[in-house]
């Protein structure tokens, strides 16, 4: 039998106030590659129940891509969060009566043997420190590492027993790291180079959203000078009879 892996342990002791930001009931909210059925849903691994009770019927997810890949789990937090563990619960083998995971209960026949644990950079998934999981046969995987800010993380499936990745319970161990991600905002119209003939009368409008927040108003502004102001969606302002000019609007 292969002997369990090392354990890994934290730079630094807990962040105090901690909380799993992965839970549904603190605004997570889970996606994956693909779904075995609706009895097996992403949604089930952000429950709050590591030993994967009601299997088959909302308690866990399984992947629906028998013997192929790549299969992944993403957890989605309310904002950036400042996180520093994350746990990762594999079926155990004694699935229809499961009791409490511990550090040490390993498994056989259902569980993951490899995955990485990952995070959203603004621009790429990466990997976490010590993030790389291989000859895994333990149920319960902790990862831990210096805190990062990230709105997001993903278990990336490289390695799964029996045809199929299934997965109980993801955590994500953290706090609002304090970290204020800014809008996202574009004009959609006009379009750019539009021309209009003299005197025009425009209908400039834009899209705006907040991941961790919420749009208060758009303003809108012509070469610098503020057009107007939009506090309700869909945002958009009618800009009066401009002079002739070439203008640059935001």
């Amino acid at each position: 039998a292969t002997p369990p892996p090392a354990a890994v342990h934290a730079p630094t002791d807990p962040m105090p106030g901690r909380t799993n930001v992965a839970l549904a009931s603190n605004g997570g909210t889970a996606i994956a590659s693909s779904v075995l059925s609706a009895n097996y849903p992403a949604s089930g691994t952000i429950n709050g129940d590591r030993k994967g009770l009601n299997w088959g019927a909302g308690g866990g997810w399984n992947d629906g891509t028998p013997n192929a890949g790549p299969d992944w789990l993403e957890v989605d937090f309310r904002g950036i969060k400042l996180i520093e563990e994350v746990n990762v619960f594999s079926m155990q083998d004694t699935y229809s009566s499961p009791i409490d995971p511990t550090p040490t209960l390993t498994f056989a026949y259902w569980g993951l043997r490899g995955f990485n644990v990952q995070y959203w950079d603004g621009l790429q998934w990466v990997d976490v420190p010590n993030g790389v999981v291989t000859n895994n046969n333990l149920v319960w995987r902790k990862v831990v590492f210096a805190p990062l800010a990230t709105n997001k993380i993903r278990i990336w499936v490289t390695a799964a027993l029996n045809g199929y990745a299934r997965m109980m319970e993801v955590e994500a161990w953290g706090v609002a790291s304090g970290i204020n991600a800014p809008p996202d905002v574009a004009i959609t119209s006009p379009a750019e180079g539009t021309s209009f003939s003299s005197p025009p009368s425009i209908t400039v409008s834009a899209n705006a959203s907040d991941s961790d927040g919420v749009v208060q108003q758009v303003a809108f502004f012509a070469n610098g000078t503020q057009i107007g102001v939009d506090t309700t969606a869909p945002y958009s302002v009618t800009w009066n009879a401009p002079a002739a000019a070439s203008y640059t609007l935001t």
